[in-house]
């Protein structure tokens, strides 16, 4: 069911043709795939020993100019750049000791993180077209996430995720959504969501913050919704330019001597 499930997730829009290939290989710990600028679908999962990650090629991707997975060694960090066209690249179960990288190229770019652990600096650029990222599967990130995105109506999800330094995330332009739901913040590391001009979504569901959330907006109509969450520190939200409107559902809790602010919302719920 699990395979199942993460191939729908990775499938390319329709007429959409995988004839790409992406090369593998590993350069001082550091594993670096690289596209190029057909549609690549690919899995980067981990081997059956520590520091193995075996990358594979599917709806006809080939790794290395092969139809076979390729299995590397010796693999501390992750550098992708899967290039342009409409790619979808799923990373599963891996442990990085070192940092991840990942730049998005042009076209609409999907990237699943699930169940992975990074324990050095993580961050996440999207490309200038429309990107769906998700992380999720109780992944844990030991430094700071920062992720990024260009134009285009972009989707950001994480779900049953640890963040023990803490999250930034910026959105471009475009009609973007934001979603943490079920995660987990840790105490003296903040989290940071700004969204670009368009008409933007953001929710935090049922996740705890144990330092400061900051909230900006920026331009465009604007929905914030907050339910069963739990703030430790301030609580900071700015709805920007244009008729936004804030959502606290289900129970919330802040800590009363923090500052509460929420300013730039047209509707409060």
């Amino acid at each position: 069911m699990h395979a199942v499930l993460l191939l729908v997730l990775l499938a390319l829009p329709a007429g959409v043709l995988a004839a790409g290939d992406v090369q593998a290989l590993v350069t001082d710990g550091n594993l670096e795939v690289t596209g190029d600028d057909a549609a690549n679908v690919l899995r980067i999962a981990a081997g059956g020993a520590a520091e193995t990650v075996v990358v594979t090629g599917l709806e006809a991707t080939t790794v290395n100019g092969g139809g076979d997975a390729v299995t590397l060694t010796g693999v501390r960090g992750l550098r992708l750049f899967p290039g342009d066209g409409d790619d979808r690249i799923e990373l599963l179960l891996l442990d990085l000791p070192d940092r991840l990288l990942a730049k998005l190229g042009r076209g609409h770019d999907g990237l699943i993180i699930q169940d992975v652990r990074v324990r050095g600096r993580a961050r996440i650029k999207g490309g200038g077209d429309r990107d769906d990222i998700t992380i999720r599967g109780f992944s844990q990130f030991s430094e700071r996430l920062v992720i990024g995105t260009g134009g285009g109506p972009d989707a950001v999800t994480l779900t049953n995720t640890g963040l023990s330094r803490g999250l930034r995330i910026d959105t471009g332009g475009g009609r973007d959504a934001v979603l943490l739901q079920f995660c987990g913040l840790a105490h003296a590391e903040e989290l940071k969501v700004r969204t670009g001009d368009g008409e933007d979504a953001v929710t935090l569901l049922g996740s705890n913050f144990q330092d400061d959330v900051e909230l900006d907006l920026d331009d465009g109509d604007d929905d914030l919704l907050v339910e069963d969450c739990d703030f430790d520190d301030q609580f900071d939200a700015d709805g920007g330019d244009g008729f936004d409107e804030i959502d606290f559902d289900g129970t919330n809790t802040f800590e009363p001597l923090e500052r509460r602010r929420v300013v730039g919302f047209e509707t409060l719920n």
